[in-house]
């Protein structure tokens, strides 16, 4: 009975939100749920990994950390908030119930000097000794605080003496946090110091005292003095008052002060958090997305849910406190990260309620712990409080972006020398180019829209004299850094214009005084005038939102192509406008009806240039492709060799392969078959070795065959990070194009349904040439071909976490 009452309460729980257009699933959370005894009391608390089984990658599976613990009190104060805040939206009290649990965990937790030990470990014993886990004044003590409060605040009107009893836990955490504050910040840390903030916020609705309320003004204050207000991070508050360092994951100080200045009536708060919405938080929304940090450079990835999270969170608390639908709006795009619209177009939010942990540059991280989906969970929830002017659009994948563009320097070609890479854990990128005098630097980057542009370089300089020629496009300009003690960002160009296309970039560093002088130099940030971004469920309805920074105003017009449902546009300070006119420093949503029809399947395609493919061998019937030619990656490599192999990190230089002394069992006279059904498959792979490419990563590779008929193409494949489908697109000789989906599993994972598995290693390979528990494996997939036009070639997806080792045709 237990489990069909748990079943109707998701059920209840799934058809409300969709009923609101809002996906929000607790099913995953249930699984991720914990409920022991501590201390002999009875308490719930929620799994902290959760990762898909390795025999079934269907199923998750819940894991401890190791040296550390299976659950956690920064992870229980965000579910109670959450069961907390649904509690408040639905009045259904079912979430009470699942909140009490996790405030009993909270409050065991707690020491009686009000600071908090943060992990349990799978035994059901406290780790008191870590240094993640044991009892002090951190973020641990100041999630525990805020959920405590924010329950006794609304156990108030449900339970008096519960709300007693989780006022005096919280009170006494307050005093704890208050001995640590520095010039009004929790141990001197703004972010951590906006939690506490939210905390105080709700001790006052149960007690309003002047002591709560003086702590608060003095945490606010505190706050205000960390916020930028000029250059490239204008609006965004630093970690502190002298660290100019910024975390995607924990900066909530745009919530705190419009919660904040909500409940203790204070406009100047709510000001300061709209001046960073309005102008931060464009550049993340509309083109970055919730990267992770920012110090002297900026840390793109990984982009997570816990970051997302906070943007949604703020923006929505500012919707509350100036009934300003700017800030629903940006909501709304901001939540549509978690359904496709993120640079690499992925699910990050599924059917049953999984937040998947991240976003790296190149792949999805489908791990499923308490901190993401709890996060994604709060995110959907947030929404429901908002209009629903845009909510058909959470699911819309992007189609187009004109955004910022990052250049890292210590990734860019350095010609002929005299410049050298440093590894730097104390800026946010990790690594910046070190040039001496006439040593270049230079890059590509892709401009997807004509425009112009600001262009920022992130440096560090000790020495007086220098100069740094600029080349955009092969126009130059000149820069004479000055002298500074730390990295950051410095506008050197204003309002240069790019054209659509490949723009070339060379730093040119020259000191006419001395031969001996260096300079740092971390990124090259090109920032457009107008950043634009559209998505569309459907293909058919779009919605576009745009950020002017330039100094005129344009016609939304412009920038769509198709007949608009409905636009709204507002000023700079965020204020609705009568007009179709976009304002200098404004903002634009127009939701639009595209007025173009492609016919979905099969399209007459535009004359497309192929790379010509060679056959290599045939086989009765098979024919197989030569693909030396585009192989760019190293993923099998001998257990006793001294080249790396990089199967599986495309961000770095080395990462884990197949071992080769396996593979080679399997292949004969160069072929390697493969059995699909009854058919036996060969396969080309007579280049194996351990000191050559051997496999090719998606990226877009556009490969001719030569003109036939054929009845099946073959992929021997697999991918890493995760499985993968992407489209593939098959042209043939009549000028008709079809697009087919491809797929692999990942190569430790079991075979997706429209695939079989070619080979199984005993073991995999690190990038040390250590063997790594598990199978790693090659799939084979069958791809049926429209066997009465000749193919004359393939244009492969732009996903690099794909690979493709041979390629065989059956006739």
């Amino acid at each position: 009975m237990k489990k069909v009452v748990i079943f109707l309460l998701l059920l209840t729980i799934t058809v409300w939100a969709m009923g609101n257009g809002i996906p929000l699933v607790l099913s995953h959370l249930e699984a991720l749920r914990w409920n022991f005894k501590l201390n002999s009391k009875s308490v719930t608390a929620w799994w902290i990994y959760s990762k898909p089984s390795f025999s079934n990658p269907t199923k998750y599976v819940n894991i401890t950390a190791k040296n550390e613990g299976a659950v956690c009190v920064d992870d229980a104060s965000r579910a109670v908030i959450l069961f907390l805040q649904l509690y408040e939206e639905t009045k259904n009290r079912t979430y009470l119930k699942d909140a009490s649990g996790g405030l009993e965990f909270l409050m065991t937790m707690e020491g009686n000097d009000g600071k908090f030990y943060n992990f349990v470990y799978e035994n059901g014993k406290i780790n008191k000794y870590g240094v993640t886990s044991r009892k002090s004044v951190s973020w641990w003590t100041v999630r525990g605080f805020w959920a405590l409060s924010m329950g006794a605040h609304v156990f108030k009107s449900v339970n008096v003496n519960y709300s007693t009893e989780l006022f005096n836990h919280a009170y006494v955490a307050y005093k704890a946090i208050k001995t640590t504050l520095q010039a009004g910040l929790v141990q001197n840390y703004s972010d951590m110091s906006s939690v506490f903030l939210l905390g105080l916020s709700e001790l006052y609705l149960v007690d309003p005292k002047e002591e709560i309320a003086l702590t608060a003004r003095k945490v606010a204050n505190g706050l205000l003095k960390t916020q930028s207000k000029r250059g490239f991070t204008a609006g965004a508050f630093f970690t502190s008052h002298k660290m100019r360092y910024w975390n995607g994951w924990g900066s909530r100080q745009i919530q705190a002060l419009a919660y904040a200045g909500r409940i203790f009536k204070n406009q100047e708060w709510i000001k300061a958090a709209e001046y960073s919405a309005l102008h931060f938080y464009p550049k993340l929304i509309f083109s970055l997305g919730p990267i992770y940090a920012m110090n002297g450079a900026i840390t793109s990835y990984p982009e997570i849910s816990y970051a997302n999270e906070v943007i949604i969170s703020s923006l929505t608390e500012l919707y509350i406190s100036t009934q300003k639908e700017i800030y629903a709006d940006m909501a709304y795009v901001a939540a549509s990260w978690y359904f496709y619209n993120n640079h690499l177009g992925e699910l990050m939010y599924t059917m049953d309620g999984k937040g998947y942990d991240g976003l790296e540059e190149f792949f999805r991280n489908i791990d499923s712990g308490a901190e993401s989906t709890i996060c994604a969970d709060l995110s959907l929830s947030d929404l429901m409080k908002l209009p629903k002017d845009f909510s058909t659009f959470l699911k819309g994948k992007r189609i187009f972006q004109n955004g910022i563009k990052i250049l890292n320097a210590s990734k860019m070609y350095s010609g002929f020398g005299g410049v050298n890479t440093v590894k730097d854990s104390s800026i946010a990128n990790g690594a910046y180019a070190l040039l001496s005098p006439y040593s270049t630097l230079s890059g590509n980057v892709i401009i997807n829209e004509n425009g112009n542009y600001d262009v920022y370089i992130s440096y560090l300089n000790t020495t007086p004299d220098g100069k740094i020629n600029i080349y955009i496009s092969n126009e130059q300009y000149e820069f004479h850094p000055k002298i500074n003690q730390r990295f950051e960002f410095t506008k050197i160009l204003s309002d240069i214009h790019l054209s659509k296309g490949k723009t070339r970039v060379v730093i040119e560093y020259n000191n006419s005084q001395t031969n001996s002088a260096k300079i740092g130099i971390a990124q090259i940030i090109l920032v457009p005038h107008l950043i634009v971004q559209t998505i569309s469920p459907d293909g058919k309805h779009y919605l576009t939102s745009a950020f002017n920074k330039s100094d005129r105003s344009l016609n939304v017009n412009t920038l769509i192509n198709g007949k608009i449902i409905k636009v709204y546009v507002y000023n700079s300070s965020g204020s609705i406008l009568k007009s179709s006119m976009l304002p200098e420093g404004g903002f634009a949503f127009i939701e639009w009806l595209s007025t173009n029809v492609n016919p979905s399947g099969t399209f007459t395609s535009v004359p497309i240039k192929f790379e010509k493919s060679t056959t290599i061998a045939t086989s009765g019937k098979f024919v197989m492709i030569d693909l030396t030619q585009f192989f760019n990656n190293r993923g099998v490599v001998s257990i006793h060799s001294n080249i790396p192999a990089n199967f599986d990190n495309p961000s770095g230089s080395v990462g884990a392969a197949y071992p080769l002394e396996s593979l080679k069992k399997q292949i004969k006279n160069d072929l390697f078959v493969a059995k699909v059904g009854k058919m036996q498959i060969p396969f080309y792979m007579g280049n194996l070795s351990s000191n050559a490419k051997d496999n090719m990563t998606l990226q877009g590779q556009r490969i001719g065959i030569g003109k036939a008929n054929y009845k099946e193409l073959f992929l021997l494949g697999s991918s890493d990070h995760g499985s993968y489908v992407k489209m593939a697109k098959f042209y043939y000789s009549d000028g008709s194009c079809e697009e087919i989906a491809i797929g692999f599993a990942d190569w430790f994972l079991e075979p997706l349904p429209s695939e079989w598995t070619a080979f199984t290693a005993p073991y995999g390979l690190n990038s040390q040439m250590q063997r790594i528990n598990g199978n790693p494996k090659l799939y084979v997939q069958q791809i049926k071909l429209v066997n009465s036009k000749k193919l004359i070639g393939i244009e492969f997806p732009d996903q690099i976490t794909m690979h493709i080792f041979a390629i065989s045709l059956l006739r």
